[in-house]
């Protein structure tokens, strides 16, 4: 049986290889709205003075593509990572190492079964993994 912590840094583990290994940011969604109304969405990296991606999708409702996966830029992706494994860590370093904190507001008695809920909830984005443990579930 996988510890919660320990599945929560292999994915987060995972996550920032990908984003190492991504062009670095910061990344631009570009809009060109051309006549008769098509719109090419594209992701420009200012650090390689280049595309990302060369035309997403046309049409108006895929503006929000490129803006989507501009703002997931890899140098926000790993801040946002670490601060995922600041949580998981603090939660495993303040109590039995299995994610019990008594701070007065949630416990490892939060989930059936014993569980933080904090982790609980870092972990739910991960629920179709293969080590993804239902009683995990917050």
């Amino acid at each position: 049986m996988t510890d919660l912590a320990d599945f929560l840094r292999a994915r987060i583990a995972e996550r920032r290889a990908i984003a190492e290994a991504a062009t670095p940011g910061p990344w631009e969604g570009v809009v060109d709205h051309h006549q008769r109304g098509q719109v090419d969405a594209s992701v420009w990296a200012d650090s390689i003075s280049y595309y990302v991606t060369e035309k997403i999708t046309s049409g108006g409702r895929h503006e929000a593509d490129a803006h989507h996966i501009a703002a997931n830029n890899p140098a926000d992706v790993l801040a946002d990572l670490d601060a995922k494994l600041a949580i998981v860590n603090r939660h495993t370093a303040c109590g039995t190492g299995n994610g019990y904190c008594d701070d007065g507001g949630h416990g490892w008695d939060d989930l059936e079964g014993g569980g933080c809920a904090d982790l609980a909830d870092l972990a739910r984005p991960f629920a179709g993994h293969p080590d993804y443990q239902e009683d995990w579930a917050a």
